[in-house]
């Protein structure tokens, strides 16, 4: 693309946000007291989410608008915004990423929710 535009990364990525608009992205990682095996199985709750569902976020709840759980547990909200937990397949740990359009603020507060969610579904509720 730089080549053939004969701009600056930089530029082309700011031309990009300026057309599109700018997406905030964010990965957490945090350890458990399971082991990657069961906290992976625990996790399989997460795939019963449905559409319609909430998410509570510190700032309110946030609507369901599709799950994906092809590699891990997406959930993709009503304005695009999506949060996704998965397990490590070798140490018990959990990543979670999130993206909005809102700010970094908010893609924190999402990130946050998710790790919550995560913690809820392996039985851990914040002590993991």
């Amino acid at each position: 693309m730089v080549l053939h535009y004969g701009k600056p990364l930089t530029v082309l990525m700011t031309e990009l946000e300026e057309e599109l608009g700018h997406y905030h992205w964010l990965q957490l990682t945090f350890t458990t007291t399971l082991s990657a095996k069961e906290a992976s199985g625990k996790l399989k709750m997460l795939a019963t989410m449905q559409p319609g569902q909430l998410i509570e976020t510190a700032t309110g709840p946030r609507t369901v608008a599709a799950v994906d759980s092809r590699d891990g547990y997406k959930f993709t909200l009503e304005d695009g915004s999506w949060v996704m937990m998965r397990p490590s397949g070798t140490e018990p740990k959990i990543r979670v990423y999130a993206e909005t359009r809102e700010g970094p603020d908010a893609t924190r507060t999402l990130a946050d929710a998710g790790q919550a969610l995560a913690l809820q579904a392996m039985g851990l509720d914040g002590h993991g």
